[in-house]
This record gives structure tokens, C-alpha cells and sequence, in this order.
């Protein structure tokens, strides 16, 4: 694609940069008005960034993400959404602002307020000072109704399982902008036919490494 720029650092396995210093670069090596961020295990809708940037715009945001979305998980084959139902009353604040797969923002305002240089939980303090920079009402929130995003939720995950306040049915899931896609469409029916998904999720990680050659669908 002669849009997508690689810019590649060769660096020594224990002189690796972190999470939060790798997040900065891209911003400096950016150059339009929009920074929309993405997990590279996560699955996308075709008109994801057009929905989001276009709602930052339309209510003049510094800084966008979803309050509310949809998780897949592959050890069950589960579909769950997860909002502020589910949750306790002292997390509200860090799960909608502390997931960085739907991170939306002016990549102006993201120069201003770099990451911290930490390895993990880099995304709610990014938020939080955007928030004190611009105010509350500079930074929104929105669900995801229509799925725009599917959180995948595996064995590599960095964070815990999220919690989620309704199993999703499969009707619905097909449904979801992101099962239009057809890859997706043909990830679900993969992990349909693998009929020992949860035992292939406790697996021995030297086991899983090895054997790449089972039906694991898109995710990695």
C-alpha cells in the first residue's frame, strides 16, 4: 500500500524502547492532523477511522475513545460487551480512559502530552493529561453500539480478561459492522470448527509456540 510508511529501528533484545517511548516516536515520525491508534490484534471495521475522526471533528474534540465495546474471547468462543455496567465504581474512570486499541486524538495536543516512558499502562496517564490540559469536555467518549472494534481477548494479552455485562449471541455477532469483513467472518467459523479452543488456551506456552500450524485464525 503506497499509503503505509515503514519505519523500522533495529535494536538489541535487552535495549528494546518502551511501550510509551515507542508511541511517542510515532507521533514525531506522523505527519497529518489525526492520530488514530490501533492493536495489531484487534479487528477493525472498514469505516472504523472515518467514524471516529469524524465524531472528533463534528464535536470539536482534542481526544476520542470508545466507552463501551465488544470482546472476543478465544478460549471460549465467546462474544461479550463490556461497559460501564460491569464494572466496579473505582474503575469506571481507568477502563474508559486506559484502553489504548480506540484512542482517537489531534496529534498536535498528543505532541504537547507525550506518554510516560513506562512498558505498561501507558495509555489513562496520556488521557488524563490531555484532559487537564484541554478540560473534561475536550476529551469524549463513545460507544460502540454498531461494533465498530472487536477487542480479541488471547493467551498474550498483556492485560487481564476483561470483564464483560452480556454475552453477545452469535446472531447479533454477525451482524456487527466487523463481522462484514470477510476474513473475520472466516476467523469465526475457524474457531467454530476447532473443537478444543479452551484446552488449546492452556496449553504449555512451549507447546502453543510450536505448534503454528493449528487453525488459530487471524490473531497471533
Amino acid at each position: 500500500d503506497h499509503v503505509v510508511i515503514l519505519n523500522e529501528v533495529i535494536v538489541c533484545n535487552d535495549e528494546d524502547f518502551t511501550v510509551g517511548l515507542k508511541r511517542d516516536m510515532t507521533l514525531h515520525l506522523a505527519s497529518g492532523e489525526f492520530v488514530v491508534n490501533f492493536d495489531d490484534d484487534d479487528i477493525y471495521s472498514a469505516g472504523y477511522m472515518q467514524t471516529m475522526v469524524g465524531e472528533l471533528q463534528t464535536r470539536g474534540l482534542v481526544a476520542l475513545t470508545l466507552s463501551s465495546w465488544f470482546n472476543y474471547f478465544e478460549s471460549t468462543g465467546v462474544c461479550g460487551y463490556s461497559s460501564a455496567d460491569c464494572w466496579e465504581e473505582d474503575e469506571i474512570e481507568d477502563n474508559l480512559y486506559g484502553f489504548g486499541f480506540s484512542y482517537v486524538h489531534r496529534r498536535s495536543f498528543g505532541l504537547s502530552c507525550p506518554y510516560p516512558n513506562v512498558d505498561f499502562a501507558e495509555d489513562a496517564p496520556f488521557m488524563y493529561k490531555l484532559k487537564e490540559l484541554c478540560g473534561d469536555a475536550a476529551v469524549g467518549l463513545r460507544p460502540d453500539t454498531e461494533g465498530l472494534c472487536m477487542h480479541i481477548v488471547h493467551r498474550a494479552n498483556s492485560t487481564e480478561d476483561p470483564t464483560f455485562s452480556r454475552e453477545v449471541p452469535h446472531e447479533e455477532l454477525l451482524t456487527l459492522e466487523v463481522a462484514a469483513l470477510p476474513f473475520f467472518r472466516d476467523y469465526l467459523e475457524a474457531r467454530a470448527n476447532f473443537w478444543w479452543p479452551s484446552l488449546w488456551y492452556h496449553m504449555p506456552h512451549f507447546v502453543w509456540k510450536w505448534s503454528l500450524a493449528l487453525p488459530r485464525g487471524v490473531c497471533s
